[in-house]
């Protein structure tokens, strides 16, 4: 497990790049369940006015596919806090460049993306983010594939992320350079991906009230993890799933008191089936644990899940409900981890066909192990989603938020209201 690094630097001898992910998370190497709003695609919610791929703009064997996206959004209580609460508008503009080239069955794909956000009055909040990345698919037989990925992000962490740092300040910027080796073998009805990955992290100073600047180097991180997912279909339709990760996590930058070196891991096992014509579910239960080398922080070990279950109530109605616990990096000074429970419900409603008309409501509780730190989040919101052409998509949307915690040693907690609209253009 140890030399997961050697093999990704020999990924040189492979025909193949990289491609990025999200902070606290990797990207699934192969697509190892339905994508999109619903676990169906051909329901209200999830159909698409324009079924059809952008062409995008050819340049010899490459199709280069530019996007533009421009936001407009006020957030009455910006820096999520429960006095003196700051309301503002911001702007967004974010441009995205997409290049992909097929050769036979194999893809290579080219991206980057960025966003400038400029806030009215609190300039302190305004930020420049992008992210590069990189990936290709290669066959190798009939039924084996190899994909490899690439990235490096620079992004920043919202006020009220789950996880967050403990002050009130700027958003706390991070790079996330991030590489990815993975193998998928499809045989009959099963399928089984072995994924091989490594993260650094790095994190920026808090800026804080009165403009000093808090280290925040104590949440650099090197992970390495190996993982694997596989999924096997039975002639009734069911399909059984199981994904499973083991993880070395390497606290660069310790805190005297607090080194976050540990190793960890989590299995979980499960199914996804159309339970009848109107009902699909996918459910995994499992186990999570997380061992630190600092005995200040006592390990981690509790069940862990996912579930989801999707009701097409009618031809123009979807309800979706999903609940899961999941933990992640905190920061927290006192605490390594966060524990995160989640409940979401969604009702689609297609107006039109290129109308949808979208209602979430959404409950979290966070628990940080090892202080007695917990929060609760609560989000509802409505969203209208119109598709103008295959070229043109537009949103409006609002929603209340409401963070909040007993513990006064956790801030960016506190309520507010959102309303926000959006154009995106691409060819």
């Amino acid at each position: 497990m140890r030399h997961l690094k050697f093999l990704l630097l020999g990924a040189a001898l492979l025909p193949v790049t990289f491609s990025s992910a999200a902070f606290g998370q990797s990207r699934e190497p192969f697509e190892a369940a339905p994508q999109g709003p619903l676990l169906k695609n051909d329901v209200a919610g999830a159909r698409q006015a324009y079924p059809v791929e952008l062409s995008g703009v050819r340049v010899g064997p490459v199709t280069v596919l530019p996007s533009l996206t421009a936001r407009v959004e006020a957030d009455s209580n910006v820096l999520n806090r429960t006095n003196n609460t700051r309301g503002d508008v911001f702007v967004v503009l974010a441009p995205q460049l997409r290049a992909v080239s097929r050769s036979g069955d194999a893809m290579y794909v080219l991206q980057a993306d960025a966003a400038i956000t400029r806030f009215a009055k609190l300039t302190q909040q305004d930020r420049e983010t992008f992210g590069l990345e990189a990936n290709a698919t290669v066959p190798v037989m009939n039924n084996i594939g190899l994909f490899g990925r690439a990235s490096f992000d620079r992004r920043v962490e919202l006020n009220a992320n789950p996880g967050a740092g403990e002050l009130f300040g700027s958003p706390v910027g991070y790079d996330q350079a991030e590489g990815q080796l993975a193998a998928r073998l499809e045989r009959g009805a099963t399928r089984v991906t072995i994924a091989g990955t490594v993260t650094r992290l790095k994190f920026e100073d808090l800026r804080v009230d009165g403009g000093a600047r808090l280290d925040q180097s104590f949440r650099d991180t090197d992970t390495e993890i190996i993982g694997a997912y596989a999924e096997h279909s039975l002639r009734t339709g069911l399909i059984l799933t199981a994904n499973a990760r083991y993880s070395f996590i390497d606290s660069r930058r310790p805190l005297v008191c607090c080194d976050r070196t540990a190793e960890g891991g989590q299995a979980l096992a499960g199914f996804r089936a159309d339970i009848s014509p109107l009902i699909s579910a996918d459910v995994a239960v499992g186990y999570g644990f997380r061992n630190f080398k600092s005995p200040l922080f006592k390990d981690f070990g509790d069940i862990m899940w996912r579930g989801r279950l999707d009701w097409y109530t009618t031809r123009l109605i979807s309800v979706s409900l999903g609940a899961k616990r999941t933990f992640a990096n905190s920061g927290v000074v006192g605490s390594a981890i966060v524990v995160l429970d989640d409940v979401t419900a969604q009702v689609f409603y297609e107006f039109r066909r290129n109308l949808n008309l979208v209602a979430t409501a959404e409950y979290g509780h966070e628990d940080y192990r090892g202080t007695a730190i917990t929060a609760k989040n609560h989000i509802a919101g409505l969203e209208a989603r119109y598709a103008v052409t295959p070229q043109v998509s537009a949103a409006a949307y609002s929603r209340y938020h409401d963070r909040s915690t007993s513990n006064a040693n956790l801030s960016r907690t506190g309520k507010g209201v959102e309303f926000g609209i959006w154009l995106r253009s691409a060819i």
